[in-house]
């Protein structure tokens, strides 16, 4: 009974001389509260106390105005304390669940973001040491896939143009045919391979 009274919470209606007058406990007692009830309460305070039946409670006393009565509201110590508890608990297994799911997203995030801008940086890199056959997939409809296209793009005109500039330098603009560079090119390169492997040409 005395475990019942301590998780419960009661209102009270107290009267000038610590009376109870009416009381949400079941057991129908109406008590004279101490004065050292009436001292450890401040008015419109929290306090924690020793209520009438001798039960640690936290409780809070409302004067009223027009009598010179109170209204008493307690609940047992353990139980509030309990509920604290359970609460702090809870918060912080749903803050933890947040952190884990913000975390999580991020790294999706991060990862969609860094993976294409690395592949974007390495292709760069091929295509600075001379390999125009480079193409990147494009695997996204957003800015990322759009780099991806304008890239792709810039290496087939950089493609066409070192073919033309190769053209260009290999062939007479006038006549079309090889040039003197190319032929002697031509001719070096037979010449190398006769001196190697005895290969005839002329």
């Amino acid at each position: 009974n005395e475990d019942k009274q301590a998780g419960a919470a009661a209102l009270s209606l107290v009267g000038p001389n610590g009376k109870i007058l009416l009381s949400t406990r079941n057991d129908g007692t109406a008590t004279i509260l101490g004065s050292e009830y009436e001292a450890g309460l401040p008015p419109n305070e929290l306090g924690e106390y020793v209520n009438d039946q001798g039960v640690p409670v936290l409780g809070t006393r409302t004067p009223m105005a027009e009598f010179d009565w109170h209204i008493v509201m307690e609940q047992g110590r353990d139980q509030v304390l309990a509920e604290v508890i359970e609460l702090r608990t809870t918060t912080v297994i749903v803050v933890g669940a947040l952190a884990t799911l913000i975390g999580l997203f991020a790294y999706l995030l991060a990862r969609g973001i860094i993976s294409p801008l690395k592949r974007l940086t390495e292709a760069a890199g091929k295509v600075a040491n001379g390999d125009l056959d480079v193409r990147i997939p494009v695997q996204r409809q957003d800015e990322l896939g759009t780099a991806t296209m304008v890239f792709n793009d810039m290496v087939d005109q950089l493609r066409q143009s070192r073919g033309r500039l190769e053209e260009l330098s290999t062939m007479d603009s006038l006549t079309q045919l090889a040039n003197r560079r190319h032929i002697l090119d031509i001719v070096t390169g037979h010449l190398d391979r006769f001196r190697r492997k005895g290969t005839p040409f002329s």
